[in-house]
């Protein structure tokens, strides 16, 4: 079985990496180029990266909160941990979900997020 020197490339990719190849037979080129026809546009991210990623976040936000026993705004959050307004909705909502903090409506005031007692204890992101 021959090894895939293009995996993981998208097609642009692989036809620049082709292109700077020192010492190709015109054969070489040829089979490359019609290897590199076949790879996608664009690269899509895969599931696993986007679970890691969202418990890291959660893991940050649970930390975070967990410093403010008073509890934190969604401003203050925003502030500290600077992710855009999409993946901070993701991120609390998720951890909301979980059972890791909860949202306590403030009156007229901004809504304090609170860690609870499963998101006090020594909370770790699960195992991927």
């Amino acid at each position: 079985m021959p090894i895939d020197y293009l995996s993981g490339l998208t097609k642009d990719e692989a036809e620049n990496y082709i292109k700077h190849l020192p010492n190709l037979s015109p054969e070489e080129v040829s089979d490359l180029q019609s290897l590199a026809q076949h790879k996608p546009v664009t690269r899509q991210g895969s599931a696993l990266e986007s679970r890691e990623t969202t418990n890291l976040r959660i893991r940050y936000l649970v930390d975070y909160i967990k410093q403010h026993p008073k509890g934190a705004t969604r401003h203050e959050i925003d502030e500290a941990l600077k992710y855009n307004g999409a993946n901070m909705r993701r991120t609390i909502n998720e951890a909301i979900r979980r059972g890791l903090i909860r949202m306590i409506r403030n009156g007229h005031q901004a809504n304090l997020y609170m860690v609870t007692a499963k998101g006090a204890r020594n909370w770790k992101a699960p195992r991927i």
